[in-house]
């Protein structure tokens, strides 16, 4: 279940990253506009896309170069694990005039950072009951293409993270409640994703883009870059879906019914990402009032390096954090369907 980012919006004219007078830095390529695995479609745009002032361009270029430098991988690891020699830095960002980075947790520390900031965020707001550990995550989070993003403030302190889960046999979290919706987007051939776990600290709100719409941005763009999804699956409150609908144009997939996992209801919604951005652009392309999502999504130099960065900064869990976290867990394995904890047991080990 994701948090509703309308409160943590505020639409004035100073909601947007401003621009500066000077000239973008070069996307780097991104990838084929073909729908492999991992090879999301091509970026939209090109010359003339206004620079942002959320990183300065030598900045993007430093940290795209470490990225690529952790391309390369060991030949000494397993290629499978997907391991690489350099880890690439969190990239910087600039959040409602203050420094944050953007990071893809890896580490157990990082992972279990993330966990608890979701799990104390969903007791705090009555989701769901204490849990013995203090952390929330799925069995999916063991996955290896599963990217935990965390944005942090320049203290280190985690203000927003959000879990985008690729398909696999493992289903969707979303297939608890909303099976055969999902499933007849799996027989139409397109290939699905889900973001869950997006919560954001309000403390730090007072006024323009949140932490936690720039987290969603990143989602977004992994999703549609690095897994090549059609569609990002959320199931969300009844309430927040008017604001993921109306301003996001996040589209209806399933109807509202009890959500045993939470307290509350929840509604299933998708993001198709081989329309989202021709929607964007024919609803917000215009507009100059603080709250054009076409310019905060599609039309920003920094999208290029993000996915760059999100290619190699999601890693696989190693051998020693999968038994700590999924295999070697009691109370997680008592409360996974054993079909589940099998198919970890072939990715893990």
């Amino acid at each position: 279940m994701t948090v509703c980012m309308a409160n943590l919006l505020s639409v004035t004219d100073g909601g947007f990253p401003a621009t500066k007078d000077r000239a973008a830095p070069p996307d780097p390529p991104v990838g084929r506009a073909d729908r492999e695995p991992g090879r999301g479609p091509a970026l939209r745009g090109g010359k003339g896309l206004p620079p942002s002032r959320s990183v300065p361009s030598w900045t993007w270029r430093d940290a795209i170069r470490c990225v690529r430098q952790g391309l390369h991988r060991d030949q000494g690891e397993t290629p499978a694990r997907g391991l690489t020699t350099v880890r690439p830095p969190p990239l910087p960002c600039e959040i409602q005039g203050r420094p944050h980075t953007l990071s893809a947790a890896a580490t157990r520390e990082e992972r279990e950072e993330a966990y608890a900031f979701v799990h104390n965020h969903y007791v705090k707001t009555g989701y769901i009951a204490p849990e013995p550990s203090g952390l929330w995550y799925t069995a999916h989070a063991a996955l290896p293409q599963t990217a935990t993003l965390v944005i942090r403030s320049a203290e280190g302190r985690i203000v927003a993270t959000g879990t985008v889960i690729p398909d696999s046999p493992l289903g969707l979290p979303a297939d608890d409640l909303f099976r055969a919706e999902t499933d007849s987007l799996r027989k139409a051939g397109r290939r699905l994703c889900e973001i869950c776990s997006l919560v954001a600290d309000e403390g730090e709100h007072d006024g323009g883009i949140s932490a936690v719409m720039y987290l969603f941005r990143a989602a977004v763009w992994y999703a549609m870059h690095v897994l090549g999804a059609d569609d990002l699956i959320s199931d969300v409150t009844p309430r927040h879906a008017r604001f993921y609908k109306r301003a996001l144009l996040l589209e209806d997939l399933g109807a509202e019914r009890p959500d045993p996992r939470y307290r509350l209801p929840a509604v299933a919604l998708r993001l198709d990402t081989r329309t989202i951005e021709a929607r964007t652009a024919a609803k917000y392309s215009s507009r100059t009032d603080g709250r054009n999502f076409d310019a905060f999504f599609f039309q920003v130099p920094e999208r290029a390096p993000t996915v760059d960065y999100l290619r190699v900064a999601v890693t696989p869990l190693d051998a020693a954090d999968g038994r700590h976290f999924f295999l070697g867990n009691e109370r997680f394995r008592s409360r996974t369907p054993a079909g589940h904890v099998a198919y970890l047991r072939e990715v893990l080990c």
